[in-house]
């Protein structure tokens, strides 16, 4: 069987959760994510930070999901937002309007 070609880790840290993306976050990985990530947007109490820095490819999909993400966290009065992106994430995200929503207006830190 392959390696999947992305990864997710959640990590609980002092200053809230964060999600690190690597790989190509696309309609198969949301297929394998989006539970994930439904048990986190529940158990997280604190600001979601998302680290997309390792992100080699973010379609359509993957920017569905991070915005359920959000609107997620959003229904509980607490944040989502990306803290660290990839030149190929940021473009797309730019593109469909979805950087000021993420937070990625206030200044991000470039990954890969």
């Amino acid at each position: 069987m392959d390696a999947p070609y992305f990864n997710v880790d959640v990590a609980e840290e002092p200053g809230g959760w964060t999600i690190r993306f690597a790989g190509e976050v696309d309609y198969a990985a949301s297929l394998d994510l989006i539970s994930k990530l439904e048990q986190v947007t529940e158990r997280c109490e604190t600001d979601l930070l998302l680290d997309l820095s390792k992100v080699t490819l973010l379609d359509s999909e993957g920017i569905k999901m991070l915005m359920k993400v959000w609107g997620r966290m959003r229904e509980k009065s607490q944040h989502a937002r990306i803290v660290s992106c990839s030149k190929a994430a940021e473009r797309v995200l730019r593109l469909v309007g979805a950087d000021d929503l993420l937070g990625m207006a206030n200044g991000i830190i470039h990954g890969a």
